[in-house]
């Protein structure tokens, strides 16, 4: 199920989806978006900026479903057993996009601090730039 039709499943309407079909939309919302953060670290280690981000616009789009599918379960009711199998599922993804974070986090550092080193003098090219003077070098010694 696409997220745009996950969240039209949602939706409020006159016939309130069942239980149990915005419990398979919610399922398959939490697969799609653990598929999605492996994928984004896969593409975070293989430095494709593009394709993060197009992964990140994805996610932010499933996520928005998931939450439009959760405030209809909780209209509908659910039993305790399979509501707690979703927030089991849900803190597993969880802890995938916490580590995710770190990871894009670290990146940005390391970018960061590149850029950084671009700006300070490159004392070895300054010492080879420089021309040679008798002060630097005497060779009647």
């Amino acid at each position: 199920m696409t997220p745009s039709a996950a969240l039209a499943h949602a939706a409020p309407a006159a016939a309130m989806p069942s239980v149990a079909a915005l419990d398979d939309a919610a399922r398959t919302l939490l697969g799609q978006l653990a598929e999605q953060t492996r994928r984004a670290d896969e593409v975070l280690g293989a430095e494709d900026v593009a394709g993060l981000l197009a992964l990140l616009d994805a996610r932010d789009t499933m996520l928005a479903a998931l939450a439009g599918i959760g405030a209809a379960i909780g209209r509908a009711g659910q039993p305790a057993a399979a509501r707690d199998q979703l927030i089991a599922k849900t803190s597993e993804l969880q802890r995938a996009n916490v580590a995710l974070m770190q990871r894009v986090q670290r990146e940005c550092d390391r970018l960061a601090g590149a850029i950084a080193a671009l700006d300070r003098p490159d004392s070895v090219a300054g010492a080879y730039a420089s021309p040679l003077t008798t002060s630097h070098l005497n060779l009647r010694r």
